[in-house]
C-alpha cells in the first residue's frame, strides 16, 4: 500500500502510473495552477501553445471556477473531461484538499480520433493560421494518444479511485453535467 509515501510522492506516484499505463502526458498543478511534476519530464507542446502553462491554467481555472460545492462547503472531486477548440481532450481531476495543498492533476492531450489532413486545414483556416505550417500540425497530433470516449472516460475513473480511494461509476461521471458541455477555450 502507498500509505507509507507523503501526500506529494503519492500523487507524483498516481501520475507515473497513470502516464504508464495510458501514455497520455501528466501534470501535477499547484494551487496557483503553475507545473508542478510532468511526465513524461519532456513534453513537447502544440504549435500554436509558447508557455505551456497557459492554457493547462486556463483548463483547470475554468474547471475551478465551475466546479461547485458539493453542499458541505468542500469542492468536488469529480473529474471533468473538457474538449478544447483544437480537439484535444484533458482530464481535470481537483485534489482533495488533504492532499497535495489542493493542486489539480491534467492528463492530456489526447484525440477522440485522429485527424485527417483536411480536417487540420480546416482547423488551421478557423484559427486563421498559414497551411505552410500544416505539416507541423499533422506532426503534433499525430504524436498525440488517441482514446476513444469510453476509455477517456474510463482513465478519468480510474485517476478517481487512485487519488481517493473510493469508487466512481460511469454513470456517476455522465451524471455530472459539467463532462457533457463542450468547452471553447481561447486559441491564444
Amino acid at each position: 500500500m502507498l500509505d507509507h509515501l507523503e501526500d506529494k510522492e503519492r500523487v507524483q506516484y498516481i501520475c507515473k502510473v497513470m502516464y504508464e499505463s495510458q501514455q497520455i502526458p501528466v501534470f501535477l498543478l499547484d494551487t496557483n495552477r503553475e507545473i508542478e511534476f510532468t511526465m513524461p519530464s519532456s513534453f513537447e507542446c502544440a504549435p500554436w501553445v509558447h508557455n505551456l502553462n497557459e492554457p493547462l491554467s486556463e483548463i483547470t481555472k475554468s474547471f475551478n471556477h465551475e466546479n461547485n460545492s458539493n453542499g458541505n462547503g468542500r469542492t468536488s472531486t469529480i473529474p471533468i473531461v473538457r474538449t478544447t477548440n483544437f480537439l484535444e481532450n484533458y482530464i481535470i481531476l481537483h485534489l482533495p484538499s488533504d492532499k497535495s495543498n489542493e493542486g489539480s492533476i491534467v492528463i492530456g492531450p489526447s484525440l477522440y480520433a485522429q485527424p485527417t489532413e483536411d480536417s487540420v486545414a480546416s482547423l488551421m483556416r478557423d484559427h486563421e493560421v498559414p497551411l505552410k505550417f500544416q505539416e507541423q500540425w499533422l506532426n503534433y497530433y499525430r504524436s498525440l494518444t488517441v482514446l476513444n470516449k469510453m476509455r477517456l472516460y474510463h482513465t478519468a475513473m480510474l485517476l478517481y479511485s487512485l487519488v481517493t480511494g473510493k469508487t466512481l461509476t460511469l454513470s456517476e461521471l455522465l451524471l455530472d453535467s459539467r463532462i457533457l458541455a463542450y468547452k471553447q477555450l481561447p486559441s491564444g
